[in-house]
């Protein structure tokens, strides 16, 4: 997580970005372990939204606008099946075609 002070002005905002939490692992998380996950960071984003922080006398509130996570945990973080799955596109509810071996999600029109 990566949070960014969305007022400053853009040369000052992406100078002075702060890491806020990695999960690196040798293989997929788990639903619970991300769940786990998540919870903690809406109860301390709750805080800090109704709360907020002061820094040199502003008072700053914060708000998640994005989430950057690979294709394996995105399905786990939307809660829906994993991307290989029928229905499993995190774009849309295409439901999938078999192709082979394997499920694609070909443009019909």
């Amino acid at each position: 997580m990566i949070i960014i002070i969305n007022e400053w002005p853009p040369v000052d905002r992406f100078r002075n970005t702060v890491l806020a939490g990695v999960l690196v692992r040798t293989h997929e998380p788990d639903v619970t372990l991300m769940s786990t996950i998540i919870e903690a960071f809406a109860k301390q984003t709750k805080r800090l939204f109704h709360d907020g922080v002061y820094v040199r006398d502003t008072l700053y509130k914060f708000v998640p606008l994005a989430c950057v996570v690979d294709s394996v945990a995105r399905p786990i973080i939307q809660n829906r099946l994993q991307y290989n799955g029928y229905y499993g596109c995190s774009w849309c509810y295409h439901p999938g075609k078999t192709v082979g071996r394997t499920v694609k999600y070909p443009i019909d029109m």
